[in-house]
């Protein structure tokens, strides 16, 4: 089988499985207040390395932004759905194609991009040669790191280097080392990025999930779509 049958049916055969999970996981993710006030701790070290940020100044941030984490408040996991206003980040609309080509990804042709108040999810495969590459799924939801952990599904036995506030998770316990995804909590919900590598090249766990990490972090220091 050649290589580009295989990206088109792994695709395929993948991006089913996570929507399953999704959905899943949607059943159980009308947030209520409480769990918003109490974050989890984490009763061992966090798995990610924090990346050490540059000095900035808040005030001209928030007033000139030239990131789309700026805006976002990445990392302070302040968001509630059930405030008024509250208006979910949309990464499939709110990040144009063209910027995602420059992350080296475009949208999966025909797929059904799901666009509902408390969970934006699309699919994107590799828009260059990239052997290694298969899969990209780009979400936002109000799911918390609570919610994850009490399902078994957040990842603290990988370590990546990320920016500070970025945490792994999966999708399935008995997910295998194809797959791994990297989110972080924002003021207009959870944004994450799932990656999948391609099934026929060897790989571990921790480069998988270092790749979702490192493509959660070039999503975020994109500039607003306002502005290209």
């Amino acid at each position: 089988m050649r290589l580009s049958e295989s990206v088109v049916y792994t695709t395929t055969a993948m991006s089913s499985i996570v929507l399953c999970c999704v959905l899943f996981l949607s059943g159980s993710a009308a947030v209520p207040p409480s769990l918003i006030d109490e974050q989890p701790t984490a009763a061992s070290p966090d798995p990610i390395d924090a990346e050490t940020p540059a000095p900035d100044d808040t005030t001209t941030m928030a007033a000139n932004p030239t990131t789309l984490g700026e805006p976002l408040g990445v990392g302070d996991g302040t968001f509630d759905p059930t405030v008024d206003g509250f208006h979910l980040f949309d990464p499939c609309a709110e990040i144009t194609t063209e910027q995602w080509e420059k992350l080296g990804w475009k949208p999966l042709s025909g797929q059904q991009v799901r666009s509902d108040a408390d969970r934006k999810f699309c699919t994107f495969i590799p828009a260059t040669d990239r052997p290694e590459w298969v899969t990209g799924f780009a979400e936002s939801d109000v799911l918390d790191q609570r919610q994850l952990d009490q399902q078994g599904l957040l990842i603290t036995d990988v370590k990546v280097t990320a920016p500070d506030g970025f945490y792994l998770y999966k999708f399935s316990k008995d997910e295998n080392e194809f797959f791994c995804s990297a989110a972080v909590a924002t003021s207009r919900g959870r944004v994450s990025f799932t990656f999948g590598a391609n099934p026929d090249i060897p790989t571990e766990k921790k480069r998988t999930c270092q790749v979702a990490a490192d493509m959660l972090r070039d999503i975020l220091e994109l500039p607003p779509a306002a502005m290209q």
